[in-house]
Parts: C-alpha cells; structure tokens; sequence
C-alpha cells in the first residue's frame, strides 16, 4: 500500500512537498503516538468501496491492545435521519470515545445492523459489544472525520479511491460476499454514491486527513 502523509496545514493535498510514506511509517506514527498517550484514537474515513475496512483490519493485526470500530455501528435509526445526517456522531463520543478517553477498563454499546445486509429489518442487535483492555481504537468509515469528531482523534487518516472503483467494489462484495440481491445492492448503491457525493460536496473531509492514502 502507498500512502501520502500530509502535515495538514492548509497546503493542497496534490501539493509536490508532501512525502510518501509506507505502512510500517503509518505503523510507527501510531507507535509515536502511544509513546505520548495511553490511549490512541485513528480514524479512517474515505468513500464506500474505498478499502477502510481493510486497512482497519491491517493495522490492527499488527498493533498490540488495538480494536476496529466499524462507524456503520453507529448509524441513525432510519426513523432518526434528517436529511443528510445519517450517524449518530454524539452516541459514538458518549459510549465509546469518552469512556476509552477516560481509561475505562470495558467499552459496552450496541451495535446497529443495516438491515439489507442481513436479509433483515434495521434494528440495533439484541447483544452488546464489549470492548476490553484496549490501548489502541482504530474506527473506521465514512464520515469518521466528520468536525464534531475530529477533537477526539489523535490521527486521520483518508483512503482516496476512484469514485467509480469505490462503487464496483463495493457492488461486488455485497453481491459475492454477502449474497445479496443484485437489483437490491445496485439500487442502494446508487442511493448511497448520491448521499456521498452531496456529502464531501458540502464537507471536504479530506481537508482533514493527517495521513492521505492513494
């Protein structure tokens, strides 16, 4: 994987003075930063299909006391969203970011199931996650690097992918991996690309990314 490090002072992301750096660099700024804290909260954010999910898992195969959080857990109750708002930013600080901040031995919340996934109603699932004896939160998804989170974070990274690669990749994993029905994932793909697009139109998060990943 090739990675971009930005020193996120305002200066363009295409700009020639920004200096690649490698996974392990990626690994070492995390090290760095637990050498400062005891916690450390990493935030990767980037399109659907973009390959957050995936660097998430990476990481923390290789980092001691470390736990991926998936940002879909906290997304809105359907009957909750208002326009374009879909996740519940404020449950996430409460349940997870605050409690692990503040050196909490265990992290209890529930998860909420995207419904379609699973062939089921939406809904939050009956068992809660538990989380415990962790140093290291590595949340991954969309809008992670949304401003009401950023104070809470110690490194952001953005997973940069072609639109349309985002799209077909995530079109292929919810249709071979999941078993989904195709007509149903083409149409909430559609939906989900549109959502996105007017998202970053009216909140460039990449501004945002400490770290931008290619």
């Amino acid at each position: 994987m090739t990675f971009i490090a930005s020193s996120n002072d305002g200066e363009s992301m295409d700009s020639p003075h920004i200096s690649h750096s490698s996974f392990d660099d990626i690994l070492a700024k995390i090290d760095g930063l637990r050498q400062e804290k005891s916690r450390v909260v990493v935030a990767i954010d980037g399109r659907g299909g973009a390959g957050k999910s995936s660097l998430a898992r990476a990481l923390v195969s290789r980092l001691s006391k470390s736990a991926h959080i998936e940002h879909d857990w906290f997304h809105l109750p359907k009957e909750h969203v208002v326009g374009a708002h879909r996740f519940d930013h404020q449950r996430l600080i409460s349940e997870v970011i605050l409690p692990f901040r503040s050196s909490a031995p265990k992290l209890t919340f529930l998860r909420y199931n995207w419904g379609y996934l699973a062939g089921i109603p939406d809904g939050f699932h009956d068992t809660p996650i538990a989380i415990e004896d962790k140093e290291i939160l590595v949340i991954e998804g969309c809008e992670t690097l949304h401003q009401s989170l950023l104070p809470y974070l110690d490194l952001t990274i953005w997973v940069d992918t072609d639109p349309k690669v985002s799209l077909e990749r995530g079109i292929r994993r919810d249709i071979d991996e999941y078993k989904l029905d195709p007509q149903t994932v083409n149409a909430s793909w559609k939906e989900w690309s549109a959502w996105e697009a007017e998202r970053l139109a009216h909140d460039d998060r990449r501004a945002r990314a400490d770290i931008f990943m290619k």
